[in-house]
């Protein structure tokens, strides 16, 4: 997902910008409305101790770039950036996106169930079981929210992790997590919205080279080496993960 022609000007243009006033707060970041830029916010860290650890918006934004998130039709397209304090010369370090109307977060769930139709869950659904089946775990659930284009897309990637699919038990623990946070989605909009699945065609696609592991967690080497083997698609399909 990209960002709008006129913000991409503004953001070609601008390699810094003024954070003016506070609209969201989360556990690690905050997010503020910017100066001469009203369609975009910027989100800068609450504290000393977030910028030091792996939940920094720094931290945030490697990973958007790490994985080319923005090539996902799913993630809000996102830039890093210097905010310039309003009245000092101090400046930190941010990540840009498009302002959005908030529909669901990580700790209150959906706050606005209206904007979640039956095309707009059907295109996330597609969505959600590609990137299940890249690897990407959804362990703060979906945080979506709408553009000025009537875009749906998840704003917050700060607690995602991205897992080896090789594995046959990282298979198992990504859509274990991502259909439980899918499941909870439907709970709160008090609809079915069914499972992330896993198909045949897919499987043959994402899936060819997976190991069976019988551990999540094999610390002798030896035994761990003996309890793998390469799967073939058939027994890959007609494994119960």
């Amino acid at each position: 997902m990209d960002f709008e022609k006129r913000d991409k000007k503004f953001l070609a243009k601008n390699k810094s910008v003024v954070a003016v006033k506070t609209v969201g707060t989360g556990t690690n970041g905050q997010v503020s409305e910017i100066q001469g830029n009203s369609n975009l916010v910027v989100k800068q860290d609450r504290s000393s101790f977030s910028r030091r650890n792996s939940d920094s918006v720094s931290s945030e934004y490697k990973f958007f770039k790490k994985y080319n998130l923005e090539k996902e039709d799913i993630f809000a397209p996102t830039k890093d950036i210097k905010v310039n304090a309003k009245k000092s010369k101090k400046s930190s370090d941010g990540i840009i996106h498009p302002k959005l109307k908030i529909i669901s977060t990580g700790d209150r769930g959906v706050i606005h169930p209206r904007y979640l139709t039956p095309s707009v869950l059907a295109k996330l659904k597609k969505s959600l079981t590609e990137l299940t089946y890249k690897g990407y775990m959804f362990s703060d659930g979906l945080q979506l929210g709408e553009d000025r284009l009537k875009r749906i897309m998840d704003y917050d990637f700060g607690d995602m992790q991205k897992v080896d699919m090789k594995k046959s038990v990282n298979v198992r623990r990504c859509f274990y997590i991502n259909n439980k946070m899918w499941r909870e989605l439907g709970r709160d909009i008090k609809k079915d919205v069914g499972y992330i699945q896993r198909n045949e065609a897919m499987d043959k696609k994402f899936l060819s080279k997976v190991v069976l592991t019988n551990s999540m967690n094999n610390k002798n080497k030896s035994n761990s080496d003996k309890s793998k083997k390469q799967i073939s698609i058939k027994r890959l399909f007609s494994l119960n993960w």
